[in-house]
C-alpha cells in the first residue's frame, strides 16, 4: 500500500477542480456519491475552521453500478477526458492538478453479493472498477446535491455532484476507521462531529439515528464501540498525546437521549493535530469535547424494535432510489469481479 502524501489546502483546492473536471466532461450530475476527504469542508461550511484539505477524490459507485454499462463506459471517458490515467489499480486513477499538484481519484463499492475486498471490473471498460469495500455503501444512501465551481481552460464551469450527507459520512468513516488504522479518518471524523452545519456532535449523533436507527447493529456497531474506545483516553490512538486527561461518563434515557457530563484539562500553547490550531487561538480541550461525542452517537443508540421503526421522509436520505444489482445478471448490469484483493485505499 502506498503512502498517503500530506495532505495540504492547495491540494485539497487541486482535487475539488479536477472533480469539477471530470463532471464537466461527464456531462450531467453523476450517479456516483463524493466521500472522503472533500467532504468535511462540505459538511462545515459554517465553520471559523479550515479543514487539513485532502491530496484525492474518494467516490462510490454502487448507483452507477445499478444503471449498467452505459453509465461505466461514460465515466471512463469522462477520467479520461479530464486527464486521468489508471494508477496501478483498477479503482485508483491518478492526474496532475495545478502546481504540479497530483491528485488520485479512488472508486469504490459495497455490493453485498460479491466478497469484501475484492476489484470489481466494469464491463465495456478498459481499465475501469472499484475497490469492493464494506461500509461505503452508507455514503451512497444518505446523499446531498452539492454545486461545485471551478475554471476549465479559463471558463468557469458550474456542476452539481452527489456528495454524502452527514450520516453516511460519519458510517464509512468510522467503518474506514476500524479497518484502516489511518490517523487522518480520526482526523475527519472529530472535525466533522465538531464543526458540521447541524450544529454539532449532538446533531450528528441525531443525524445518524435518524437515517440508519434500524441498521446499527452488527458491523456498524462494532465500528462504532472500536470509535468510542479509541476516543476514550489520552493515551489511546485517536487522541493527541499533548493531551493530559480526558474522561466523559454517558448515561442513556429509554428514550436514545443521551446526558453527557466531561471534564478536561488541557496543555497550553500546543499545536492541535485534530484542529491544527495556532497556539492562543484554541487548544485540545476541544479535541476531548470529540472524544466524548464520538462515543456518544453509539453509547446513545438503543437499537429499536422492527415494528417501531419508522422509514422516514427526509429529502437527503435515497435509500429506496438506489436499486440493487444483486440478482441481476451481470452483463446487464455493467461489472463483474476479479478474485484478487485488492489494498483497500
Amino acid at each position: 500500500m502506498e503512502d498517503d502524501p500530506p495532505r495540504s489546502r492547495r491540494a485539497r483546492a487541486a482535487a475539488e477542480a479536477a472533480l469539477v473536471r471530470v463532471v464537466h466532461h461527464y456531462g450531467a450530475r453523476p450517479e456516483f456519491v463524493v466521500l472522503g476527504g472533500l467532504v468535511p469542508e462540505l459538511l462545515c461550511t459554517r465553520s471559523g475552521y479550515q479543514h487539513a484539505g485532502t491530496t484525492d477524490i474518494d467516490v462510490q459507485v454502487d448507483l452507477e453500478i445499478a444503471c449498467g454499462t452505459v453509465n461505466a463506459v461514460r465515466l471512463e471517458q469522462a477520467l479520461q477526458n479530464a486527464e486521468f490515467e489508471p494508477a496501478g489499480r483498477i479503482w485508483r486513477w491518478k492526474a496532475e492538478g495545478f502546481e504540479h499538484t497530483v491528485v488520485k481519484f479512488e472508486l469504490l463499492a459495497d455490493q453485498n453479493d460479491v466478497p469484501a475486498n475484492v476489484d470489481i471490473h466494469f464491463d465495456g471498460c478498459t481499465a475501469l472498477g472499484a475497490a469492493n469495500l464494506r461500509g461505503t455503501g452508507f455514503a451512497a444512501r444518505n446523499i446531498i446535491v452539492t454545486t461545485l465551481r471551478s475554471k476549465i481552460g479559463g471558463d468557469l464551469r458550474t456542476v452539481e455532484v452527489n456528495v454524502t450527507g452527514l450520516a453516511g459520512f460519519l458510517l464509512a468513516k468510522a467503518a474506514a476507521a476500524r479497518s484502516r488504522r489511518k490517523p487522518k479518518d480520526w482526523y475527519d471524523i472529530a472535525f466533522v462531529l465538531l464543526h458540521n452545519d447541524a450544529g454539532g456532535p449532538a446533531h450528528a449523533a441525531a443525524a445518524v439515528l435518524e437515517a440508519f436507527h434500524a441498521e446499527l447493529t452488527g458491523a456498524p456497531r462494532t465500528a462504532f464501540d472500536d470509535l468510542a474506545a479509541n476516543f476514550r483516553s489520552p493515551t489511546d490512538q485517536a487522541q493527541p498525546p499533548t493531551l493530559r486527561r480526558c474522561w466523559s461518563t454517558i448515561r442513556s434515557c429509554p428514550k436514545r437521549r443521551f446526558e453527557l457530563t466531561q471534564s478536561w484539562q488541557s496543555t497550553s500553547s500546543i499545536r492541535c493535530c485534530f484542529h491544527q490550531c495556532e497556539p492562543d487561538r484554541r487548544n485540545c480541550a476541544t479535541c476531548c469535547r470529540t472524544a466524548n461525542s464520538a462515543a456518544s452517537i453509539v453509547r446513545s443508540t438503543r437499537q429499536p424494535s422492527r415494528e417501531s421503526c419508522s422509514t422516514g421522509g427526509s429529502a437527503t436520505i435515497s435509500s429506496s432510489a438506489r436499486p440493487g444489482p444483486a440478482g441481476a445478471p451481470r452483463s446487464s448490469t455493467g461489472w463483474r469481479t476479479i478474485s484478487a484483493p485488492s489494498s483497500p485505499i
